[in-house]
């Protein structure tokens, strides 16, 4: 999915010129799965449109990728693909089939993954409409969320590692251990930032924001949002 029909879908979805309910039923399911081998590999990319995607690490060298496909009816799970690649970038991605849209996406339906993934890979997220959690990642991480919560449990944020997290709509809870080192910048156009560690906070005429620093603050970690609160707790 390339960054412009990514961003021309998202524009359509919020401003709804994609019905919504067509992703709403669930009368027709069908289930996919994939085991990947992660040798060579350094980053797992997953990109949905619509429905929930569950990163969780393990100590396994394999991506493995288990995802319900679901809508109202059967030509729309048929029009609907889970596409997956191999190699030093490993990709899962939801497509679907041209329907004489400008996007061919109008009847598709929902994908919820459930994805896991070795403990130290950096993990690239994008959903467009659902809620995203990531849970127990030790790699670099960047999370881009259109509509739906982000939800993330991290660990220990030391060396060089780097989280960045963006949602148009949603609210972004991440949860880092105590003993993490780490400098923390996090805004939002429209909603609370609270940071369990000593920080900085700054509330303008038009938005939040808030700066601190958790131990040496060696890794980095970047929180926005346009609308939703964000907070970083103690896990």
């Amino acid at each position: 999915m390339s960054p412009r029909y990514f961003a021309l879908l998202a524009a359509l979805c919020l401003t709804g010129c994609i019905d919504a309910s067509t992703f709403a039923s669930h009368n027709v399911e069908t289930k996919f799965h994939r085991a990947i081998p992660t040798a060579g590999a350094t980053q797992v990319t997953v990109i949905n449109v619509s429905g929930s995607i569950a990163v969780i690490a393990w100590d396994r060298p394999t991506v493995d990728v288990s995802a319900l496909i679901y809508g109202a009816e059967q030509g729309a799970v048929n029009r609907t693909h889970v596409v997956t690649q191999g190699g030093s970038g490993i990709t899962v991605k939801t497509e679907y089939d041209n329907t004489g849209g400008v996007f061919g996406n109008t009847n598709g339906a929902q994908v919820d993954y459930t994805i896991r993934v070795p403990k130290t890979i950096a993990v690239s997220v994008t959903n467009i409409s659902g809620p995203t959690t990531l849970t127990g990642l030790g790699g670099n991480v960047e999370a881009s969320e259109i509509s739906g919560r982000l939800d993330a449990t991290l660990g220990s944020l030391t060396g060089t590692r780097s989280v960045k997290m963006n949602a148009t709509s949603g609210r972004i809870t991440v949860r880092i251990a105590r003993d993490s080192s780490a400098r923390v910048n996090a805004s939002t156009l429209s909603g609370s930032v609270n940071l369990f560690f000593p920080s900085d906070l700054h509330q303008g005429v038009v938005g939040n924001s808030a700066t601190g620093r958790i131990g040496k603050g060696a890794s980095s970690m970047t929180l926005h949002t346009v609308s939703g609160p964000i907070a970083v707790e103690p896990e």
